[in-house]
């Protein structure tokens, strides 16, 4: 399974401490090699940084990891593939604009296949378990 971090604070803060030890995780320390990504709210905007080499050996989660953002909530993802391939499409999290806001949404787990017609506005080019 994957592995998740997440971050939701009342002021403004620095998130590079806890990501450089999760980053670790990302085929380093753990076997979550199969990509990794992370989304940081600023404001009502979202930066994102998705890459599918392991978080450990990744050139962008270096970037990141020395980069001094600060901020209100963010959420991380490490990657370990038991459905759908490694590539950028699969890592999460994966971010769509819907009512004028940008959601982000990354899981843990398989997630079964919905039963209902979703909104072509939201689909997901996603080959894994939430696509």
């Amino acid at each position: 399974m994957c592995q998740l971090l997440g971050m939701n604070c009342a002021t403004p803060t620095d998130f590079n401490f806890s990501f450089r030890g999760f980053k670790c995780r990302g085929g380093n320390t753990d076997i979550h090699a199969h990509g990794w990504g992370i989304a940081i709210y600023e404001g009502r905007g979202v930066r994102t940084f998705h890459d599918p080499l392991p978080c450990a050996q990744s050139p962008i989660a270096d970037m990141v990891s020395s980069y001094p953002i600060k901020t209100l909530n963010m959420m991380a993802h490490i990657r370990y593939a038991t459905q759908g391939g490694v590539s950028l499409e699969n890592v999460h999290p994966f971010q769509r604009e819907m009512w004028g806001i940008q959601w982000t949404f990354a899981h843990n787990g398989e997630v079964p296949a919905m039963k209902t017609k979703v909104d072509a506005d939201v689909s997901s080019t996603s080959r894994t378990d939430a696509g």
